[in-house]
C-alpha cells in the first residue's frame, strides 16, 4: 500500500494492538518482515520506508533532517 503515492506502508495482521516499526539508516521496512510474520496472528504490525530508503519516493529524497523524518513519521501514524 502507498500513502499519497509516495510512502510504502506494509501491514501484517488484522486485529489487536498496533505496532509501528521504524527502521534505521540504510535499512527498509522489510527489515521487520520476520517480526511481522511472528506477530501477525495476535496484533497488527505496520512498517514504512523512510525517504531515501526502500521504495519511498518523493521530490526531496535526500532531506533526512530530524524535523523532516519526524513529520514523515507523524503523517504515517495519522494514516495508520
Amino acid at each position: 500500500m502507498l500513502i499519497d503515492d509516495k510512502v510504502p506502508l506494509y501491514i501484517a495482521g488484522t486485529q489487536g494492538h498496533v505496532h509501528v516499526c521504524l527502521h534505521g539508516t540504510g535499512h527498509s521496512a522489510l527489515s521487520y518482515a520476520a517480526l511481522a510474520e511472528q506477530l501477525k496472528s495476535d496484533c497488527i504490525v505496520a512498517a514504512f520506508d523512510f525517504r531515501g530508503h526502500g521504495d519511498h519516493f518523493c521530490e526531496n529524497e535526500s532531506d533526512l533532517s530530524a524535523e523532516t523524518l519526524i513529520q514523515d513519521t507523524i503523517r504515517v501514524l495519522e494514516f495508520v
